[in-house]
Order: structure tokens, then sequence, then C-alpha cells
């Protein structure tokens, strides 16, 4: 996924680029051990979503505030963590978070460009100028 996101304004034509505007997204992987590269995975997927206008849900807890990772044994394929239901829980708990979060926005992106008051809908030629920088009023 993060090779897709980092290449695909590269792989079109144009002045095209990846809008991931009013989206939310985050991070899971596996691991094949500890201190294998899973962290810099995770930061990885945050950034290239960031990078591209989504909106990073974050986990439910410190313990998965960066994403998920299942760290698995290369030896038995078995996961690191106390058992595999412990990472299913904080996975599940992340994707009902980035649910819950994608549903609110999705209202109010439609009461937004209802009002005619998104600056970055491209597709209406009628929205309203951004200035930048905002104007300092006296």
């Amino acid at each position: 996924m993060s090779n897709w996101l980092t290449t695909w304004p590269n792989s079109h034509s144009g002045d095209t680029m990846l809008d991931l505007s009013w989206t939310v997204g985050d991070a899971l992987c596996t691991s094949g051990g500890y201190a294998t590269g899973a962290q810099p995975t995770l930061y990885s997927l945050q950034r290239a979503l960031q990078t591209f206008n989504a909106m990073y849900a974050g986990g439910t807890s410190w313990r998965s505030g960066t994403g998920i990772c299942a760290i698995v044994d290369g030896s038995d394929g078995a996961v690191g963590m106390e058992n595999v239901s412990e990472v299913a829980k904080y996975a599940q708990y992340l994707g009902y978070r980035v649910a819950m979060m994608a549903s609110q926005l999705k209202v109010a992106k439609a009461a937004i460009r209802a009002a005619n008051q998104d600056p970055f809908d491209y597709s209406n030629p009628d929205r309203p100028d951004i200035q930048w920088p905002p104007r300092v009023l006296p």
C-alpha cells in the first residue's frame, strides 16, 4: 500500500495528483519478529496517507496509537503477542474507529458541500476562493 501511495502520482500523465481528502485511514502490518522494521513500516504508511491529505485515525490506546502490527515468529508461525485473539481485538478496535470516523466525515462532507463551503471541491466552479496566507484583521 505504501508503495502504491507514494508512486501513484508519478504513474499517470499530466498533473493528476492523488487526493485522499475526506478519507480516513490507518496502518496495519505483520512482521517476522521484534526489531524487524515494523515501526518504520507503520510510520511510512501514516506518512503516505497524510501526504495525500487523508486523515489518520490513530489507535484506541497508547498500545495502538501508531497502528497495529502482528509479530509472527518465523519458526512456527505463532503470533508474538499473548495470542492471535489479542491482535485481532486491537485490529477490530482500530477498524471500528476508522469506520466511525469515516461515517462522521461523510455526513460533514455532505453538509459542507451542500452549503457550497468546501474550498477543496475542485469539481465545483463556484467553490470559495482560498486566501493564503489568511488575511489578518487590523
